[in-house]
């Protein structure tokens, strides 16, 4: 959209004003991305935003919600005992 003021002679493009999101809405949206079988661009269509914009509140609720948990799990590694096979595998000949 043109305003018809001018900076120097050129008109100047008014942009048009930010939505505001409550804190709720923005969290819906986060939580219908992350069902399974959801996509992104879908969820975002659905809720007038940009994919990106989604993008961007699912990573800060992804770490607000592990800022929140108060222990967070380490990977743990498992004790495995190898056996020999019980088949020899035929030895390559070369030449």
């Amino acid at each position: 959209m043109t305003d018809h003021n001018t900076a120097g002679g050129t008109p100047v493009k008014e942009t048009a004003k930010r939505a505001k999101w409550s804190a709720e809405q923005r969290k819906a949206a986060v939580l219908a991305s992350l069902a399974a079988g959801a996509s992104i661009n879908e969820v975002a269509e659905r809720f007038g935003v940009q994919p990106s914009q989604l993008s961007t509140w699912r990573r800060k609720y992804a770490a607000a919600v592990g800022a929140s948990k108060s222990t967070t799990k380490t990977a743990q590694f498992a004790a495995v005992r190898v056996k020999e096979a019980a088949f020899a595998l035929p030895t390559p000949k070369i030449g």
